[in-house]
């Protein structure tokens, strides 16, 4: 089956799975369908966040109702999480502002923050916003990279199965190579 198909069909869903985790690799991917017309760039955007504020969501409630029962089942967090932890004490706005960029930390950082005694009113508020800001930039910055790798490389549109198997094996190794290096530590 071509291609275009398997987007068409799975693409929405790829992007609305993926925002459930740390999925930015498929929201970029997601930015070069829409591109080629094959997504509309509003609705991948769209997925994303809606799926990225559902998770955050569940995170943070996860961390206010039953944090410290579940970082006792897994000790290897508890380091991490008691840094999180302490610093989203004295700066939780901050950490809410700033948590999407600290790679490997973006799942645990909604849950210590409910952990903290942070209002869920506040949460929302500052992290619904930021979330969508996310994925508006990431979105339009695949759709950005289409354009430019059309205009360098005009015969790009033939191979373009390549190019969006490439990311995504990419992505999938960093992925990949984060939990391992993780779990070494």
């Amino acid at each position: 089956m071509p291609f275009e198909f398997w987007i068409d069909r799975y693409g929405y869903a790829a992007v609305l799975i993926a925002g459930l985790f740390e999925g930015e690799t498929i929201l970029l991917l997601g930015g070069l369908a829409a591109h080629r017309g094959l997504l509309d760039l509003r609705a991948v955007i769209a997925c994303y966040a809606t799926a990225a504020v559902c998770s955050n969501q569940l995170l943070f409630h996860l961390g206010r109702t039953r944090g410290p029962a579940l970082l006792a089942r897994w000790p290897i967090l508890q380091p991490r999480a008691a840094r999180v932890l302490e610093f989203a004490h004295r700066h939780q706005r901050t950490v809410v502002l700033l948590y999407r960029f600290a790679v490997g930390a973006r799942a645990m950082t909604p849950f210590v923050l409910g952990m903290s005694g942070m209002r869920s009113l506040r949460f929302t508020g500052l992290d619904s916003p930021i979330l969508l800001s996310w994925a508006i930039v990431v979105g339009c910055a695949g759709f950005w990279l289409a354009d430019s790798l059309e205009r360098w490389l005009p015969e790009i549109e033939r191979s373009e199965h390549i190019v969006f198997a490439s990311l995504a094996v990419l992505g999938a190794l960093a992925w990949l190579t984060r939990r391992l290096w993780a779990r070494a530590r």
